[in-house]
């Protein structure tokens, strides 16, 4: 099949060797491109930031985001144990903060989101050994949270979707958390 004739007039057009930005301009130019697009902040019941241990013993944030509610219901939550997007090496916890904040009221569910380490300074499988680390400790602190072990799910868009599939296979293989649930926006 021929290249599309405008995809071709793109690809000559491009300097040769990129733009000389670096992979750090890059980042800083997803996060305010990005973020400029998600809107008013969400509001929600309560954001927590917890710091809990990848398998190698690095300190990975999981932010946590309880849904605003008129009558917030008794007893444990549902929960979505969340990767962001980015292709394994754009994007961050804090760029998904209203994402989050929406996902949380929209689905009645706390809502984890999963800091984990980027590519490529941190090549496979350390994103998803950040991840499946995160969810672990989801399920393991499930009481302390306020969250129902039995109705925890993961999700993910576009890398983090494949992440959190990634992370049930895992689960699966290492007789791990029961994951009740995959919630995949676009996976790769």
């Amino acid at each position: 099949m021929p290249l599309d004739p405008r995809i071709a007039a793109f690809l000559d057009a491009l300097p040769e060797g990129g733009d000389g930005a670096s992979l750090d301009d890059i980042r800083r130019a997803t996060e305010q491109d990005l973020s400029a697009l998600h809107g008013p902040l969400q509001p929600v019941a309560r954001v927590e930031t917890f710091i809990a241990a990848a398998g190698d013993g690095h300190p990975l944030r999981v932010r946590a985001y309880w849904p605003e509610r008129a009558a917030y219901a008794e007893g444990p939550q549902p929960a979505i144990v969340f990767a962001h997007g980015g292709g394994w090496c754009l994007c961050s916890l804090e760029l998904y903060d209203n994402p989050c904040r929406a996902l949380a009221n929209a689905s009645q569910c706390v809502v984890l989101s999963v800091d984990y380490r980027l590519a490529p300074e941190h090549r496979f499988p350390v994103p998803l050994e950040d991840f499946y680390s995160g969810v672990a400790w989801v399920f393991a602190q499930a009481a302390r949270l306020g969250i129902d072990p039995a109705r925890i799910a993961v999700g993910g868009d576009s890398a983090g979707g494949n992440l959190a599939a990634a992370a049930c296979l895992l689960a699966r293989d290492r007789n791990g958390p029961a994951i009740a649930h995959q919630l995949l926006l676009y996976p790769a």
